[in-house]
């Protein structure tokens, strides 16, 4: 069972990794065109209109700045699109090498165009910056990007970690040493600047599962984390993907230790097995 689930595990990265060839056909989706009826946007597609939209969300998605198609004759905003880590441009026609030759190819313009970081004083005319539809899109994202066949046996193999039963307390002598060590150096009896007062002996250690949405509020470094795996800086996060492959997930997240276990399992979109530190 161990050897499928790093097979799934494996699967679901790679899928991760491809993500941004994905996009456009998650933007032709009825779910993806239905955020763009309920916006402010104009048009009728992710390119009339919808452009800007896309942009923002994008940018929180793959943590890449927003650039303009500029107008640099008439002195407004044609498009945006984002700059990924390779040096090229994504929008809802996927990557462009030569984004001002493929806009040129597709859309009838007079002036001169040219590529610009994005600035909130530029001249936008009707192009609409929806923030909440953004948001929706991301989720969007999150969901499409994550999903493969075997999702159903990750999540019950996965989350079922060791011997840890979700609801339950521990009692600090219960804990095996690995979680013991990530306790200890959270006490400042331990370790000088760290969070909890007094010894680990007296507080409880409660096994939970956290939601995707939640991991990042009892693990703040993930954030961190996935902002520069998706910029590209993914050689410590490997590591530790090529270690749940070989020995698999052995022992839960605790309290403020885990963030790099939080981020992988923040970007595959999965519950965190976590135990809450309580007094």
């Amino acid at each position: 069972m161990r050897n499928l689930i790093r097979k799934i595990i494996r699967e679901s990265i790679d899928n991760l990794l491809s993500s941004g060839k994905r996009v456009k056909a998650i933007l032709r989706t009825k779910e993806a065109y239905q955020i763009l009826d309920d916006s402010k946007a104009p048009g009728t597609t992710w390119t009339s209109g919808g452009c800007g939209i896309l942009a923002l969300a994008l940018s929180e998605f793959y943590s890449a700045p927003i650039w303009a198609v500029y107008n640099t004759t008439n002195k407004h905003v044609e498009h945006f699109v984002v700059k990924v880590e390779n040096g090229n441009f994504l929008d809802a026609d996927g990557e462009h090498v030569n984004m001002i030759g493929d806009f040129m190819k597709n859309e009838i313009v007079h002036g001169e165009l040219t590529l610009v970081p994005y600035d909130k004083k530029m001249n936008i005319g009707d192009i609409v910056m929806d923030e909440n539809a953004a948001k929706r899109l991301v989720e969007l994202f999150n969901k499409k990007l994550s999903n493969k066949p075997n999702d159903k046996i990750l999540d019950e193999e996965i989350n079922n970690v060791s011997e840890f039963k979700v609801g339950k307390c521990y009692q600090y002598s219960e804990l095996p040493d690995d979680v013991t060590n990530d306790i200890e150096v959270q006490f400042k009896n331990f370790v000088d600047g760290s969070y909890y007062e007094g010894y680990p002996e007296e507080y409880k250690y409660c096994f939970r599962l956290l939601e995707p949405s939640e991991i990042m509020k009892y693990l703040p470094l993930v954030k961190t984390y996935v902002k520069e795996y998706k910029k590209g800086d993914r050689d410590y996060l490997e590591k530790i993907i090529a270690s749940i492959k070989e020995e698999g997930l052995n022992y839960p997240a605790v309290g403020m230790e885990g963030n790099h276990r939080g981020a992988i399992f923040y970007l595959l979109n999965r519950p965190l097995p976590y135990l809450e530190i309580k007094d």
